[in-house]
């Protein structure tokens, strides 16, 4: 970062009003700040000039750009308390700021504050109609509350916007799924795909839909390429293994199931099917180890595949 040389303020010093403040928020602009310690530097200056000239609007615009960036950092490492207080800062000394009204959107709504978040969207689109951002997290929020309609409006509203906006298809998506209208989010999911072949979530969740159709073979396939792309996702080993073995995949299921139970070692679920797949292949002693274990992790139902002496 830049290094700042600093003097006492005075009159003496100064060659005009604000003379200072205008040096000042010069460097501030040609800053390039990457990183919570540099927009923190960025910060102190800010209130610094502040404190000695006022509200002189380019300090105070600067210095709202600055808390946003940090705001973001905060967010990032899930400091949603921090976060919000350096959003309502930057809204405090820029109400025109959009970004920051956008943001403080987005930190309400992952705080459960939904309310709030709507009012902070509300707030971005009066000052930039034209940011389909403000409108993908008012409809993020509408989905959030279960309002599919309006959260379907908004996203088409930030399509129009930005066609290629490959993270709005995916929440439209999203969407459709929940409602259960499976083609129309594969569509939508089709779309994000194309307009970011890197983006595993919706390689993931394309997956998940084609479970819904009993498309086994192309959940499979999703599910491959989500996890090249390096998707981290507990459940993913499961619901492939289920998959590999409807279509008789045994060796693949058997390693699948293996893998998720070692990433998810108290899910009894995954006991259970993995022991019906070992009874499937006449294992009498594993599928019994598997069901005991699904019964000490609270699945009941297998306790009657326990029952079963004639078979065991």
């Amino acid at each position: 970062m830049e290094s700042f040389e600093q003097d006492a303020y005075s009159p003496q010093n100064s060659a005009g009003p604000h003379r200072r403040a205008d040096l000042v928020a010069g460097r501030l602009a040609q800053l390039k700040a990457y990183n919570r310690q540099e927009w923190q530097r960025v910060i102190e200056l800010g209130e610094e000039m502040m404190l000695t000239d006022g509200g002189y609007l380019p300090v105070q615009t600067l210095s709202a750009v600055a808390y946003n960036h940090r705001g973001l950092s905060y967010i990032e490492a899930a400091d949603y308390e921090r976060a919000l207080g350096d959003f309502n800062r930057a809204t405090e000394l820029s109400n025109q700021n959009s970004e920051a009204y956008n943001n403080r959107g987005n930190t309400h709504r992952a705080m459960g504050q939904y309310k709030a978040a709507l009012s902070d969207f509300a707030h971005a689109i009066i000052l930039d109609p034209t940011d389909p951002v403000a409108y993908n997290g008012r409809g993020n929020t509408y989905a959030n509350l279960g309002w599919h309609d309006d959260a379907l409006r908004d996203y088409g509203r930030a399509l129009a916007l930005k066609p290629d906006y490959a993270r709005v298809y995916y929440n439209r998506a999203n969407t459709h799924f929940l409602l259960k209208k499976y083609d129309l989010a594969l569509a939508d999911y089709n779309l994000s795909i194309k307009h970011d072949p890197n983006f595993p979530k919706a390689y993931y969740c394309r997956g998940l839909t084609y479970g819904e159709l009993q498309q086994d073979a192309r959940l499979i396939e999703d599910f491959d390429r989500a996890q090249a792309l390096n998707y981290k996702d507990n459940s993913l080993y499961g619901l492939r293994a289920a998959a590999q073995a409807r279509l008789g995949h045994t060796s693949l299921a058997l390693a699948d199931f293996c893998q998720a139970i070692e990433v998810t070692p108290t899910n009894g679920e995954l006991y259970y099917q993995r022991g019906q797949l070992y009874k499937r292949l006449r294992n009498r002693k594993a599928a019994r180890q598997d069901f005991k274990q699904a019964v000490a992790f609270g699945l009941t139902e297998a306790r009657s595949e326990i029952r079963r002496w004639w078979w065991f």
